[in-house]
């Protein structure tokens, strides 16, 4: 029974500890942050083959573009403390997972030369999420910032009708493009 018992002290101790370390980690991301920018974007899988990858430089600014580029605000600085708050509060753990992974949210944290520090990409649909190695500590806490989100001015978080239909067109045309240039490939190879 007391080896029992020291178990269970010891774990609820372990856990206590691993529990504060994340929360200084958070507080020590936070002192060296002086801007953090929101983004919302058309879920990746819909935008061009060629766009998709590194749209996120280590160390130099998000490169998304436009045509994908829903909504983008960059927090104040009373902002930047309710989300330090928030995140400190929020669970570390998601009980419930979605297989898909259809990210439409990034948020950076730049210092005070605007180089990235590291980020956050977060999919609110599926509660996955993806982060600088750096960053980890905030994968699960930032999942639960949704509300949070709207209420700093993010508008965006799934797709309208019209963005489905151009998505599809758009995929008729590539099919179409990639359909031309086997015909005329074969058509030089029967030459």
């Amino acid at each position: 029974m007391r080896k029992f018992l020291v178990l269970i002290i010891l774990f609820h101790f372990c856990l206590c500890h691993a529990q504060e370390s994340n929360i200084n980690q958070i507080k020590s991301i936070f002192s060296e942050t002086k801007k953090i920018e929101i983004y919302a974007y058309l879920v990746q899988s819909k935008w061009y083959k060629n766009d998709k990858y590194e749209y996120l430089k280590k160390d130099s600014i998000v490169n998304i573009p436009e045509i994908y580029l829903r909504n983008k605000i960059e927090l104040s600085k009373k902002q930047i403390s309710k989300l330090k708050k928030s995140i400190i509060k929020s669970p570390d753990k998601i009980d419930e997972r979605a297989d898909c992974y259809m990210p439409r949210h990034t948020i950076v944290f730049y210092d005070e030369k605007d180089v990235i520090l590291g980020y956050v990409e977060l999919c609110f649909s599926c509660m996955n999420s993806r982060a600088s190695d750096n960053f980890i500590v905030l994968n699960n806490k930032m999942l639960f910032q949704e509300k949070l989100f709207k209420e700093f001015g993010i508008k965006y978080f799934e797709e309208t009708d019209e963005e489905t239909e151009e998505y599809y067109k758009n995929q008729e045309k590539e099919m179409m493009e990639l359909e031309e240039r086997y015909r005329n490939k074969k058509k030089k190879t029967d030459e």
